[in-house]
């Protein structure tokens, strides 16, 4: 199956909170694994965490999320608004200044993990993070 939708809001933690929670279901009604669906929540957690942090300085500004679903394969964009910023380097090994932990911890459970700026003029950042979902091992009754 294959499939697709976004969703625009705030960097509201509460509203993050929701969205987050939101793909772990989406990973497991896929047939995705537990870990699959911790790893992708893990993963949104920290780039919506990142807009909210470093886009718009701790505060609240608009975030919208794409997802999209296909043949396994999820891809969730996280598309912030705040001022122009340039794109960072993602770490091979663990930051000493904990200034890029989000982005290392992104990449250490996704498949791959782009960061660019929005092609509009509105600013901002995207990060696009892809990960194909292994199916859940299910015991069988007879066992």
């Amino acid at each position: 199956m294959t499939w697709k939708f976004s969703v625009s809001t705030q960097t509201d933690p509460e509203a993050l909170r929701i969205v987050r929670r939101m793909i772990r279901d989406l990973v497991e009604r896929e047939g995705g694994s537990e870990e699959d669906g911790w790893s992708l929540e893990l993963a949104l957690g920290e780039a919506l965490f990142n807009a909210r942090s470093h886009a718009y300085g701790d505060a609240t500004g608009p975030v919208e999320v794409a997802v999209s679903f296909d043949q396994g394969v999820f891809t969730l964009t996280v598309r912030d608004r705040g001022a122009p910023a340039s794109v960072p380097q993602i770490p091979r090994d663990l930051p000493a200044d904990r200034k890029r932990l989000g982005l290392f911890l992104i990449s250490a459970v996704v498949d791959r993990v782009d960061v660019s700026q929005n092609e509009d003029a509105a600013g901002g950042l995207r990060v696009t993070m892809i990960k194909r979902v292994q199916p859940s091992v299910m015991p069988s009754m007879s066992e």
